[in-house]
């Protein structure tokens, strides 16, 4: 399914929850996903974000003090880029509630790339 997405992130997440997002193709914006607040547990599987504009999986809570916002993000055999930014942000805390299993790390034009995050010593669990 593709997603006409022009600025704004294909799912916003605000509040606690379960969510589920799978098998969506962004055509254009900034951000894949992006939590705002807190998230308990997320399977994201399958999803295309190659043209974000800043990093495919972001977290904003950043000053907002609210470290252990994400409880399980699990981002299974997605294609991942990172734009002018990394594939990936969040806060030291959240970062080793990251599962990255199986995805494909490229570059806005579909090229191969590496895993990059923001922080770069972020603590993510991670299976290529």
């Amino acid at each position: 399914m593709a997603v006409p997405v022009t600025d704004y992130p294909l799912a916003h997440i605000l509040n606690h929850g379960e969510h589920l997002g799978s098998t969506s193709t962004l055509t254009a914006g900034e951000q894949g996903i992006c939590v705002q607040y807190a998230l308990t547990n997320a399977v994201i599987l399958g999803n295309d974000f190659t043209p974000v504009h800043l990093r495919s999986m972001d977290t904003e809570s950043f000053g907002l003090n609210v470290g252990g916002a994400i409880q399980s993000a699990q981002l299974i055999k997605n294609k991942l880029a990172g734009g002018d930014s990394f594939q990936v942000r969040a806060a030291l805390a959240d970062g080793m509630h990251y599962f990255l299993l199986q995805n494909n790390y490229v570059t806005t034009n579909g090229a191969a790339a590496s895993l990059a995050t923001e922080p770069q010593s972020l603590p993510i669990n991670f299976q290529p």
